[in-house]
Formats: structure tokens, C-alpha cells, sequence
């Protein structure tokens, strides 16, 4: 009876250590992926913040824009302080659609009256094709104003087509296209430049320009150009500092 008791432990006990190191390997081979953000919070500058009361952050979740006409959706990332909201895109450069950034958070009032809060903060994004840049043009021709007159935004006569085109071929190449500089923001490039907003006053676009595919494009945000010069600087620097909490991709 004692010998059999001995077989038998010895027979099961090899047993339950197979078992046991079995159980081992197949948690150990399945391995523990860290949560991380997925794009860049944004901190704000120490001495200066249009956020008072709490840092913006990237949302996990995205927000999605669908564009029929394009067949195409995006998945956008900004800071939680904002929402988009559907704008007209008639007469915007071509524009297939143009969504505007709404402010729904705390943000620093200007002394400027021109500003609705302390510039730079988000203005507006714009989705181009060289097909709905042509349509434009057609379309403000059929409906161009008398001279001297100015209802159709064609910016001192710029040929937008071939803008699209030198910008595309640029931005494959990680290439400058004239006044545009090329940065890399994450993991992406953009086209950057500062222009005047059109109507006077002090206010000025800091414009981002990428391309999925064959879509260009255009995010803006707000700036104050009438500064001192080392104020003025800043604004360039706290623009593109925004600009790190931004991320859009295109979805399959």
C-alpha cells in the first residue's frame, strides 16, 4: 500500500509542476501594454496662459468629421476647452468645408475688443481639393464683382491651384514653398506662416497647412501682431506651442 502512495506522488507531483510552469509561460507570453497619451498635452507658457483656471488636455476620445462630399472622415484632437462647429465654407478659398473653433471653456478676456479672448487661441479649419479650389475659382468668376470691388476672397490674385499643387509637391519633398516654412509637429509636417486676418486692426493668422492624401488642410489660429517685437516673437512661439495639442488623421 506505501509503495503505491510513493508512485503515485511521484507520478503527480512532476505533474503539478509542468502545470504550474505552464501557467507561468502563458501569463509571461501575453505582456502588459503601458496606457499612454496618444498626442501632446499642451503647457501652457509659465509667464503667460490664456487658460487660468486649468491646462487643456487632449481628449482620448477624438472628434470625428465626416465630409460627404469627399467620402472621407477625419479623426481631430484638441485641447478640451473648444468645440467645432459647422461653418460656411462658400467663400473661403475653396474650401470643401470649414469648421470653426468654439470657445466653451475659461479664457483670459483682451484688452483689444478685436479679440474674443487673449490671443493666440484656435480660429477655424478649412478641407481643400484642387477640384473644390477650382469650382471656387469658377464660381467667383461667374460671380465676380465690379472692379474694385472684392467679394471672393481671392487673396492679391493668388493662383490657388497652383499653390496646392507647389505646396503638395513641397510638402512630399519636406521641402519650404516659398513663404511657408515646413515644421514637424508629433509626428507630422505642416506648412507654417503668419498672415494679416484682411480687415486691419491688430490681428494676424498663424496658418498650418498639411496634406492626407489628396486633402490640403488648413488650420488657423489667432494672433496679435501689435506688439513689441519680443511680445511679437512670443506669439509665434505660444502659436506653435498650441498647436502641439492639435492632431488630425485621416480614418481608413
Amino acid at each position: 500500500m506505501n509503495k503505491k502512495r510513493r508512485f503515485l506522488f511521484s507520478v503527480i507531483t512532476p505533474l503539478l509542476f509542468l502545470l504550474v510552469a505552464c501557467g507561468q509561460l502563458a501569463s509571461e507570453s501575453v505582456p502588459t501594454v503601458p496606457t499612454q497619451t496618444p498626442y501632446p498635452t499642451y503647457t501652457p507658457y509659465p509667464t503667460y496662459t490664456p487658460f487660468p483656471t486649468f491646462t487643456p488636455f487632449v481628449p482620448s476620445v477624438p472628434t470625428t468629421l465626416t465630409i460627404d462630399s469627399l467620402a472621407k472622415s477625419f479623426s481631430v484632437y484638441f485641447p478640451g476647452n473648444y468645440a467645432l462647429s459647422e461653418g460656411d465654407a462658400t467663400l473661403r478659398s475653396g474650401s470643401l468645408a470649414a469648421y470653426d473653433f468654439i470657445q466653451v471653456g475659461e479664457f483670459l478676456t483682451s484688452d483689444d475688443p478685436y479679440f474674443i479672448s487673449q490671443p493666440p487661441y484656435f480660429y477655424e479649419i478649412q478641407f481643400h481639393t484642387v477640384e473644390s479650389i477650382q469650382a471656387f475659382i469658377d464660381w467667383c468668376n461667374q460671380n465676380a464683382p465690379h472692379e474694385g470691388e472684392s467679394n471672393c476672397f481671392l487673396i492679391n490674385d493668388i493662383d490657388f491651384v497652383r499653390l496646392y499643387h507647389g505646396q503638395q509637391e513641397a510638402y512630399y519633398d519636406r521641402n519650404d514653398y516659398e513663404d511657408y516654412a515646413i515644421q514637424k509637429f508629433g509626428q507630422q509636417y505642416y506648412f507654417t506662416r503668419t498672415r494679416t486676418c484682411g480687415g486691419g486692426g491688430s490681428c494676424a493668422f498663424r496658418e498650418y497647412t498639411t496634406f492626407l492624401r489628396d486633402s490640403k488642410v488648413d488650420v488657423k489660429i489667432v494672433v496679435n501682431i501689435f506688439l513689441d517685437p519680443s511680445d511679437r516673437e512670443r506669439q509665434t512661439e505660444l502659436s506653435d506651442r498650441l498647436f502641439t495639442s492639435f492632431h488630425i488623421e485621416l480614418l481608413p
